[in-house]
């Protein structure tokens, strides 16, 4: 779980202020391991926290940030990932929790508040694992913006290996 926390941390909040596109056009944006929709072309990085490399895909629309970040690990806490990703990414718990199933794995899904770098936002976070790779899908704006992030989570699809 302390890989999973970190991992929110630096790309829940790195990415809220840093994403760059902003076309309203949406596309597919494909990966080896899944495929997802963004509005506009994604910008695509890498990180590492506690020696896991992670990929980061992340784009803004209208001041919402849309990302997506896959890591390989042999073993992923569903709960526990939604949970540190909100306790640390944004000092407080998901308000709302889901169970969802993507390509046929379980996922969580959940929403809330708090404050991440200084801003009051709200942030809607998709966690799944399918055996040995763990994906973070995050939906972050500022607190009270009506936003809709199902476009967002619905497009994504986990490929089958």
């Amino acid at each position: 779980m302390n890989i999973l926390r970190s991992v929110a941390v630096s790309f829940g909040a790195v990415i809220f202020l840093a994403a760059c596109g902003t076309s309203a056009e949406w596309g597919a944006f494909d990966d080896p391991d899944y495929s997802i929709e963004f509005p506009g072309k994604p910008e695509v990085g890498t990180s590492s926290a506690q020696g896991i490399s992670f990929e980061i895909q992340a784009a803004r629309h209208s001041d919402v940030v849309y990302s997506a970040a896959k890591f390989g690990t042999p073993h992923f806490d569903l709960v526990g990932g939604l949970n540190g990703a909100f306790s640390d990414g944004l000092a407080t718990t998901p308000s709302i929790v889901e169970d969802v199933v993507v390509d046929g794995h379980s996922c969580k899904k959940g929403f809330g508040t708090g404050t991440g770098q200084s801003a009051h936002v709200q942030n809607t976070i998709l966690v799944c694992y399918d055996g040995a790779t763990a994906y973070i899908l995050q939906v972050i704006s500022e607190r009270g913006k009506e936003v809709d992030p199902d476009r967002f989570l619905h497009s994504f699809s986990i490929k089958a290996q």
